[in-house]
């Protein structure tokens, strides 16, 4: 670990820098999809989202 000038600020720092890190993480790789998911789901069974189409214009 650090023990150098400033290294008194810096070590309380470094345990919410890496938590927020691990939790951003977690947050965007496992709880946004599963959102995102969920969310089409419930607006299919309402019939407020069509389902896709291929209409393609030349």
């Amino acid at each position: 670990w650090a023990s150098g000038i400033g290294s008194d600020v810096m070590k309380p720092i470094a345990a919410p820098i890496v938590g927020g890190m691990i939790t951003s993480t977690i947050h965007v790789l496992i709880l946004v999809p599963v959102f995102f998911v969920l969310m089409k789901e419930r607006a299919l069974r309402r019939g407020t989202l069509q389902p896709e189409t291929d209409n393609e214009e030349t």
